[in-house]
């Protein structure tokens, strides 16, 4: 008979269905977990086939070696503005630090601005707006001797170089399928190379060319590869997957 002076026991059905397996099976140290088994799916590898993977792929970075000449050219507009000549857009020690500095400053904002693009308007939007940007800004550079636009307009082309940048391994990444993957981000590396030594030839071709034709010229040129840049993202290069 139960003494109706002590505590009642209750009972947590809950409680003791936790317990249940920890009670009713002795300390065994030579029982392991099982890892936990996850399904790979291949569903996204095979989107297109591997030569039109690599065919977007060489059209992204087609982008990066727009940028990277845009970069390489720097040392032949640095001997350009820097000429004593009065007939030839001059720029003192200050100018051309500011005015070399003023594209990369300027790309920050294009990179941190990719996002909001991507998203709105998806990864060929990028593309596309940082070509229109990019023309725009070396369009106003080769189109005046005003050393403030010269600026602006640079650093229009710095945001456009942000962008475009920022959006190239992303991309290739997406659409690349899982074991090509590697060497396929790595040619927006490589096109920015290819770029940069372009840069460096077109200077070189252009060192004896008289008055501000010299530096123009070399500006100029980089407008090639954004046009070709717009046309191929319009009527070949497919919007990312993801």
């Amino acid at each position: 008979m139960m003494n109706p002076k002590s505590p009642e026991l209750v009972v947590n059905p809950l409680q003791d269905a936790q317990l249940a397996p920890l009670t009713n099976h002795p300390r065994d140290s030579s029982r392991t977990m099982e890892p936990l088994e996850i399904e790979e799916t291949h569903e996204d590898d095979e989107l297109w086939p591997v030569f039109y993977c690599r065919l977007f792929a060489g059209i992204a970075s087609l982008n990066s070696t727009n940028i990277g000449y845009d970069l390489g050219v720097n040392t032949g507009l640095a001997v350009s503005f820097t000429r004593q000549d009065s007939n030839v857009v001059f720029m003192d020690t200050v100018a051309l630090e500011i005015y070399m500095a003023s594209l990369t400053f300027s790309s920050i904002f294009g990179g941190l601005g990719m996002k909001y693009i991507s998203d709105r308007y998806g990864r060929r939007g990028v593309f596309l707006v940082s070509q229109a940007f990019l023309l725009v800004g070396l369009a106003m550079n080769i189109s005046t001797n005003e050393y403030s636009l010269i600026l602006f307009g640079r650093m229009i082309a710095g945001f456009a170089v942000g962008l475009a940048f920022s959006i190239d391994s992303v991309y290739i990444s997406e659409i690349a399928p899982k074991k090509h993957r590697g060497q396929l981000v790595a040619w927006a590396e490589t096109g920015v190379n290819i770029g940069i030594n372009l840069g460096f030839v077109t200077s070189y071709a252009f060192r004896n060319t008289p008055g501000n034709a010299q530096w123009r010229i070399m500006i100029g040129l980089g407008m090639g590869l954004p046009c070709i840049m717009i046309l191929l993202t319009i009527f070949v290069l497919p919007e990312s997957p993801r």
